[in-house]
């Protein structure tokens, strides 16, 4: 007898259970992305660019802010790296982020006693590596409350499905 260098019927059917497993966990999760919200949209973009700003600050060794201004309702970060004496000032990054739609940004809080929900208000990011502790709050459209807290040594924004402050932490 020859060797036929297939799989057997028993292999192929575990091979497929196995996928049909992995899809199982897999599939909801991707629903989940797929159905954000724009308040979830938000909350992404907000870790995301929190992580891309501690990461910036210490590869260009120079400090970026993420400003909130709820005047013109947006997000964006700003290079607070002074220009060199015979350049333009620094413009803006372009990395505008209007506030959600479907919620809004309640306030910033950047100690016990700095509650921002007007202006414009700053989070820094440090070229050490460290950031201003802050926790931005979310309310979606169904009045239900988030909150993103900035610690100054983690590079992780943590996320809570309730309004969370500094005395409660």
């Amino acid at each position: 007898m020859g060797d036929h260098g297939g799989f057997t019927l028993i292999e192929l059917v575990v091979v497929m259970a196995l996928m049909g497993i992995i899809i199982g966990f897999a599939l909801p999760r991707f629903q989940r992305m797929a159905d954000g919200t724009p308040a979830d949209e938000i909350t992404q973009w907000i870790r995301f660019k929190s992580l891309a700003l501690r990461e910036k600050a210490q590869t260009q060794q120079s400090p970026w802010a993420l400003v909130f201004d709820f005047d013109a309702d947006e997000i964006r970060a700003v290079s607070l790296k002074p220009p060199p004496e015979d350049e333009d000032p620094p413009k803006p990054v372009n990395a505008e982020q209007p506030f959600p739609n479907a919620g809004r940004i309640v306030d910033v809080v950047l100690a016990p006693d700095q509650k921002h929900s007007s202006g414009e208000v700053a989070i820094l990011f440090y070229p050490q590596g460290v950031a201003d502790q802050a926790y931005i709050h979310l309310r979606d459209s169904e009045g239900d409350y988030r909150t993103l807290k900035i610690e100054p040594f983690l590079p992780r924004v943590k996320q809570f499905d309730e309004y969370i402050s500094f005395e409660d932490s």
